[in-house]
């Protein structure tokens, strides 16, 4: 019988973050992904990255659910207007 395997992962440059995506490459279980993503945060964007993140689902993953939701952001990445 698979296990149910919850996996959490933060967005990295419209992906999730290396690890996650080499775990789930290897993985052959039930999986729920959710991730963070501290910008973009619309419903679009949030498809866009889970799209990608399922792209390095390995065969035999399956993925039952999935969720994405703001995440903090990084003042480094800001820009401000001057």
């Amino acid at each position: 019988d698979p296990s149910l395997l919850y996996i959490g992962f933060w967005t990295d440059k419209g992906n999730a973050d290396k690890k996650t995506l080499e775990l789930l490459s290897k993985l052959k279980e039930e999986d729920f992904l959710f991730g963070t993503a501290g910008f973009g945060a619309s419903a679009a964007y949030f498809e866009k990255v889970l799209g990608q993140v399922r792209q390095s689902v390995a065969p035999g993953n399956v993925v039952i659910g999935e969720y994405m939701c703001q995440g903090k952001d990084c003042p480094s990445l800001c820009v401000n207007d001057i």
